[in-house]
């Protein structure tokens, strides 16, 4: 976002539809003038928390049994500056969370939820899950990609030294596996990173993707 200061002291932003009075310590905002008249309700969120909901547990000891519905999930703050990893040979790169972040679960399902305004990827099922569940549910609005699935794998004994979580080897079973999307609505996506998509997934397996309205799907 670009910024400049004017003579008068106020430092404006993007295309001159608010500006910060720093003597005054007060932000203007003016109403784009391709919109006839302002909504009737005109409301400004400044977004500090990244991950709204956090089960974590481990293959070990994994967080079981748990059911999320029929909630709206928003503003989330954005994550893209945040620290990224490559989970594979190519130029992907993806950050370890979501506003709904899943690590170390069992038989975990979303059901029926909104997930809207969220300006870093909105769910992210990272390592061991098995049998997670998203189903019926509507994201509008998301910075980065909808839903990410992002495991880890080692390499071969006696292999090339490779960083932490990767390599050729899943036997592990550190991945998320048997995961169901189904019938969610996923649109207005990628507005902070454009390499981004409906649904991602990498080191991962046996996923189901049914019946959803979705655009992109990234498999690495």
């Amino acid at each position: 976002m670009r910024s400049c200061e004017s003579e008068s002291g106020r430092l404006s932003f993007g295309a001159l539809t608010d500006f910060f009075d720093k003597e005054a310590s007060k932000l203007y905002y003016f109403q784009n003038a391709t919109v006839a008249k302002a909504p009737a309700k005109t409301g400004f969120v400044s977004a500090e928390v990244k991950v709204l909901i956090n089960i974590s547990g481990t293959q070990d000891d994994p967080v079981k049994d748990i059911h999320i519905s029929g909630i709206t999930f928003r503003d989330a703050a954005y994550t893209f500056m945040d620290p990224h990893g490559m989970p594979s040979g190519g130029d992907w790169c993806l950050q370890k969370s979501g506003a709904i972040t899943l690590e170390g679960t069992e038989n975990v399902t979303l059901s029926n939820n909104t997930i809207t305004r969220v300006d870093g990827n909105a769910v992210f099922i990272g390592a061991y899950n098995r049998h997670a569940a998203i189903l019926d549910s509507e994201f509008e609005w998301i910075g980065d990609t909808a839903i990410a699935l992002w495991g880890r794998t080692e390499m071969l004994k006696g292999g090339r030294p490779q960083p932490s979580g990767t390599g050729i080897n899943g036997t592990g079973g550190d991945q998320p596996r048997f995961t169901l999307i189904a019938g969610n609505i996923i649109h207005e996506l990628g507005h902070f990173q454009k390499q981004s998509s409906m649904v991602f997934q990498a080191q991962a397996c046996q996923t189901t993707i049914s019946n959803s309205e979705e655009g992109s799907l990234i498999v690495n």
